[in-house]
């Protein structure tokens, strides 16, 4: 009986340490990335009404300021527009090229790890079918599309927030230019690496 008491005794001891352990490991802070990549998928409103938009941020850590992190880099996005009120009706492809800063803001809350403003701007690149109009049978204006693809450039900007949850879960969003001028509300959501 006296063995099975102190094998108890320093079974709880070395299970108490054991948990003390695992809990001081949960709450250690974790190492500051220098670098990172943040791949996203959601979708744009606005002007654009509707498009799917796949975006890719790839910053590097150039700053720690007092209560932020600086990171700059590049934003890549895809984006289909399917549905839109300007430069068109046809189905186009937006790949907008653009330098980012990220401003993170850790936060004491335990599930929102961080807060990022971001800014870019860049160049949009457009991918469409060029139209023309002409009165149909009934003499109504119709599109009428060129045979060829047809490529335009605009400025393109954005600004916005990276919510980043536990498990470096991101919740993007943000306004990003369509067209160059016209403002689009862009949700995407994704993982940071």
């Amino acid at each position: 009986m006296r063995k099975v008491l102190i094998f108890s005794v320093i079974l709880l001891l070395f299970g108490a340490l054991f948990a003390e352990e695992a809990v001081n490991a949960e709450n250690a802070p974790e190492k500051q990335k220098i670098f990172y990549i943040q791949p996203t998928f959601g979708f744009g409103t606005g002007f654009s009404l509707f498009r799917p938009t796949i975006s890719l941020d790839a910053d590097i850590l150039v700053a720690k300021l007092a209560k932020s992190d600086v990171y700059v880099g590049l934003d890549l996005d895809f984006r289909y527009i399917v549905l839109q009120q300007v430069i068109g009706p046809a189905p186009k492809v937006e790949l907008p090229l653009q330098v980012n800063t990220v401003f993170d803001f850790a936060t004491p809350n335990g599930v929102l790890k961080s807060v990022g403003l971001w800014l870019s701007a860049g160049v949009d690149l457009i991918f469409y079918r060029g139209y023309y109009h002409r009165p149909d049978k009934n003499g109504e204006m119709d599109y009428y599309y060129d045979a060829h693809d047809s490529l335009r450039c605009f400025a393109a900007w954005g600004i916005g927030l990276d919510l980043l949850f536990e498990r470096n879960i991101v919740l993007k969003l943000g306004i990003d230019g369509f067209g160059g001028i016209y403002p689009d509300l862009t949700v995407t959501a994704g993982y940071r690496f």
